[in-house]
């Protein structure tokens, strides 16, 4: 069972992998291949690929801790691109 154990809306102090960011990187032959994506999507998952799939400082990025079978785990990612994780539902997927 997943459990929230915080989440907050942060502006970076300094650059972050995105962890979103992540999962469309491992996946984006896939992504592209089934042409779901819509423009302005395109155009997100383009502006993260083109700052190294990372926040930057200075972009607005959620902060969440998660807790799985007693593990704590910490997510940052920029809202645009976990929408589009979690409409494809990617993170069951990849």
């Amino acid at each position: 069972m997943v459990e929230t154990i915080s989440w907050r809306e942060r502006i970076a102090r300094k650059d972050h992998e995105d962890s979103a960011g992540v999962w469309i990187k491992n996946c984006l032959s896939d992504i592209r291949s089934c042409g779901e994506l819509k423009f302005g999507e395109l155009r997100a998952i383009v502006r993260l690929r083109d700052n190294g799939w990372e926040i930057k400082k200075g972009e607005r990025y959620i902060d969440s801790v998660i807790k799985q079978d007693g593990v704590l785990y910490q997510f940052k990612y920029k809202p645009e691109i976990n929408a589009i994780c979690q409409r494809l539902d990617m993170y069951a997927y990849c």
